[in-house]
């Protein structure tokens, strides 16, 4: 990995996670980390280099992101917002989330910006 490289960290690697990967590194050169708790899609992902790198050691991937992404679904984002919310973040970290609704998102979210951490609600543009 470049050091001078920022690191997005993409927990969850699904279609709309690889989707939104693919899109970041057409336009920036970031190293790109993925996490999920489906070991056969994170080799997937590094095979077909949508991912530069995988973990399974998500304390270590969060801490030295520049950019997360929660892309998995709306109990599991909040699941990993208060993990998160327990690990020394860097200062500038920007967190979002692709789920379909926001106000249990924003509400949980709650404990990372209270840490001063810049939480921001997002949304997908897919789906039926």
């Amino acid at each position: 990995m470049n050091a001078l490289k920022k690191n997005v960290l993409l927990i969850g690697t699904g279609l709309i996670g690889g989707s939104i990967a693919l899109a970041i590194k057409k336009v920036h050169d970031v190293n790109i980390i993925g996490y999920d708790i489906n070991e056969k899609q994170l080799e997937i992902g590094k095979r077909i280099q949508v991912l530069d790198e995988i973990s399974v050691q998500l304390k270590d991937c969060a801490e030295k992101a520049h950019l997360i992404i929660f892309s998995c679904p709306v109990e599991e984002s909040i699941k990993y917002i208060h993990m998160l919310s327990e690990y020394e973040l860097k200062n500038d970290v920007i967190l979002t989330d692709v789920g379909s609704t926001k106000s249990e998102i924003m509400r949980h979210s709650k404990t990372l910006t209270d840490k001063g951490y810049c939480f921001i609600g997002g949304h997908p543009m897919s789906g039926s």
